[in-house]
């Protein structure tokens, strides 16, 4: 019986890390500038994000809080790593991070932490935006995670928010 589903042209699904996959990321990829563009900002974002976490865990004075705001650093830091990763297997090159994303401080522990969890619900919507754009399922896992983790970050800060 033929394989209908099957079309003549069809690709193999091959892992991000092998050779192959490195050539066809970015064969693909680089002739889309915008997306790597996209990429790269929401790769700075994701580091300011872990500079806020870190400067609002320091603040901290309770040690849940303490624990849960260094989970969620945590989190952005791999988050970081990854989309690094994603960057330089599309482009080939290291990111070269903006200085657009600055996140300030007040100075007081609750407004920080209540604009920590706008912070991560803007850069969920973000990577989801991104997630869209890849067709790649190493690239979509990787990105389903950094999402997945944001979410529950979202979820503890509104917890801690309510604690308070």
């Amino acid at each position: 019986m033929y394989p209908y589903n099957v079309a003549p042209n069809y690709k193999n699904n091959t892992n991000i890390k092998s050779m192959e996959g490195d050539k066809k990321n970015t064969n693909n990829l680089c002739y889309d500038k915008r997306l790597l563009e996209l990429l790269s900002l929401i790769t700075s974002e994701a580091k300011c994000l872990s500079e806020y976490f870190e400067k609002l865990y320091k603040k901290a004075t309770d040690k849940n809080d303490r624990e849960n705001l260094k989970c969620i650093y945590v989190d952005t830091v791999k988050a970081r790593r990854f989309l690094e990763d994603i960057y330089y297997k599309s482009a080939g090159d290291k990111v070269s991070y903006c200085d657009d994303y600055k996140k300030k401080m007040t100075g007081d522990y609750l407004k920080d932490l209540k604009k920590s969890m706008m912070y991560l619900s803007d850069y969920v919507r973000s990577v989801r935006a991104l997630y869209v754009l890849f067709q790649d399922l190493e690239v979509k896992d990787m990105l389903f995670e950094i999402i997945t983790d944001m979410l529950g970050d979202v979820n503890t800060v509104t917890y801690m928010c309510i604690e308070r």
